[in-house]
């Protein structure tokens, strides 16, 4: 029986539950000391649990199956029951990134994209700056809004689980000019188009008070800024440079006169509507948010809603900036920060090649590197170069961890996501790193953790690994409370 009061979360996949069998999962579970399932309910493929139609009757979007076997099999009531056996809990596992719609990650080989099974889907598409339907859909849809609300609700209705773990990954409009896209999967950057212009955005921004005109000139500007270092390396056949279709009318590939930075800071200051609309997109994931807080406190006053936040609001000057967690205390139970140091060195490297690009092409990437990192707070990272093989020191890891507690003034509990074989090309997780760093997050104030990213990728090493310095922990705690 595991009954810890340090939280042990694990996501697992209904790939790998078909894969290993229930069994063989929940031995694997305890292995490593987990407490709390947290399975992956929807995600890309569609609905893993039995929906009840009755619930989506205020949204044109209908929730599906992509594999009708597990609908069949209730395979999210299959998941709860076995929990219960082994005294777990269970959370769903809802993501608000749709891996499957054309233009981001096609759709696996036999398998339809979301856009194919969800109908109505792209009528919800985001649109960007020149008119054009995006591969995502907007945050501010009411249709969109309320198949997410409906789901939730649907789970916690109809199923015993302690809550819904949301998973939202998505860079903001100032980011996604200037970089494109993050995925560490992707290793270039080609800077596109800001969003979004739809008619609920657009009427959002006139209610703020933003001049429309001004905000798409200012960020026409911003693009046609962004592209010129874009060109730059594409002319000096820098790898890094992505292929793709030029979006401004501008042609110029040399450094401005002044330099990238000065001339990006400049663009803001001349249009501080750039600055306005990045925020609005913010306060958009916030809006959702929270009435997200309170559809799953209406159907359960119990049940608690954890957050999901992407690896890089540690590693991006503009995701730290926005992604505010004295704000997001409010919305949520709990928060769970990516902050795996083993990936996070590659990672890491991926961002600074793609912000030196875009803001300090004309500098040398090992001083941008230096002073990215002095912005992050982070002063005794590896140099540059090794940071892939390296990896994300301890101390990243601590302040991370401190600095949530000290966000959120420790109101709610920050179980930071730490990674298990998470993929990356230059080295792999070892027991070792797995026993430091549930050592150093407990040290820096986190009440739990959440082994990441999901079972099916782990290895029993470091499951066992993990297992052991979670009884650590708890004896710790147990003497500290005597």
């Amino acid at each position: 029986m595991i009954n810890l009061s340090f939280f042990v979360g694990l996501p697992v996949s209904p790939e790998s539950l078909r894969e290993d069998g229930m069994q063989k999962t929940m031995d694997r579970l305890e292995m490593a000391g987990v407490n709390t399932i947290i399975f992956n309910a929807q995600n890309g493929e569609g609905a893993h649990y039995r929906y009840h139609e009755d619930q989506y009757a205020f949204t044109r979007l209908k929730p599906f199956s992509g594999n009708p076997k597990d609908y069949e099999e209730d395979l999210l009531g299959k998941v709860c029951e076995e929990a219960a056996r082994h005294h777990m809990d269970t959370y769903s596992h809802t993501m608000l990134y749709e891996i499957g719609f054309p233009g981001f990650w096609p759709a696996g080989k036999g398998k339809k994209t979301i856009s194919e099974q969800l109908k109505n889907f792209t009528d919800c598409a985001q649109i960007d700056l020149y008119g054009r339907r995006d591969y995502r859909a907007c945050l501010n849809h009411p249709d969109y809004r309320q198949y997410y609300f409906s789901s939730v609700r649907d789970q916690l209705l109809h199923y015993p689980i302690k809550g819904i773990n949301f998973n939202l990954e998505r860079n903001d409009p100032i980011s996604h000019v200037l970089i494109g896209q993050y995925a560490s999967n992707i290793n270039y950057r080609k800077p596109q188009a800001p969003i979004c212009f739809c008619p609920h955005c657009m009427e959002k921004a006139r209610h703020r008070g933003i001049n429309l005109d001004r905000a798409k000139q200012g960020w026409n500007e911003l693009v046609e800024f962004s592209e010129r270092s874009w060109r730059q390396a594409r002319k000096q056949q820098d790898p890094f440079a992505g292929e793709g279709r030029q979006l401004g009318d501008r042609y110029e590939d040399t450094p401005p006169a002044d330099g990238y930075f000065i001339t990006f800071l400049r663009l803001l200051s001349r249009y501080p509507e750039i600055l306005q609309w990045n925020q609005m997109w913010y306060d958009s994931v916030y809006d959702f948010l929270a009435e997200l807080y309170g559809v799953c406190k209406m159907a359960d006053s119990d049940a608690k809603l954890g957050l999901h936040i992407w690896h890089h609001r540690a590693l991006s000057v503009f995701e730290r900036v926005g992604y505010d967690y004295e704000r997001l205390r409010k919305v949520c139970d709990w928060i769970k920060p990516k902050m795996d140091p083993v990936c996070g060195g590659f990672r890491h490297q991926q961002g600074v090649k793609r912000f030196h690009q875009a803001l300090a092409y004309d500098l040398p990437i090992d001083r941008f590197y230096d002073a990215w990192n002095t912005m992050l707070g982070f002063i005794n990272e590896p140099c540059f170069q090794k940071l892939p093989e390296q990896g994300m020191t301890m101390d990243y890891l601590y302040k991370d961890v401190a600095w949530s507690v000290a966000g959120v003034h420790d109101e709610i509990p920050i179980y930071p996501g730490i990674g298990l074989d998470m993929p990356t090309p230059a080295r792999t997780t070892e027991p070792e790193d797995v026993m430091r760093e549930l050592e150093t997050i407990y040290r820096a104030g986190a009440k739990g953790v959440v082994l990441s990213r999901a079972l099916g990728e782990m290895r029993d090493c470091n499951l066992i690994a993990a297992g052991k310095a979670i009884a650590e922990i708890n004896q710790m705690m147990k003497k500290e409370t005597r």
